[in-house]
């Protein structure tokens, strides 16, 4: 999820570290007529798995791209590093 514009680990973070912030999760990125450019990238691209830990990869990209718009192999290497896939 994205907590004021920044991806977040929602499952290692305590709820009371969010109140009075901006959270979207990936269901509030866009809608399946009009999706988001990162939900439209992957799904052109085919990045669909098992659909597990998909939710996670597009709000970390979303993030990463929130916070440099054009993101070395450094910067996308330590933006998705906490997950899995």
């Amino acid at each position: 999820m994205l907590v004021d514009g920044v991806s977040t680990l929602s499952s290692s973070t305590p709820v009371a570290a969010f109140v009075g912030r901006e959270i979207v999760t990936c269901e509030g990125l866009g809608e399946v007529p009009a999706p988001s450019f990162v939900q439209q990238a992957f799904a052109i691209d085919g990045a669909g798995q098992c659909g597990y830990c998909i939710p996670g990869l597009v709000m970390a990209t979303t993030g990463l791209l929130n916070v440099h718009c054009n993101p070395d192999d450094a910067q996308i290497r330590a933006a998705l590093l906490s997950h899995l896939c």
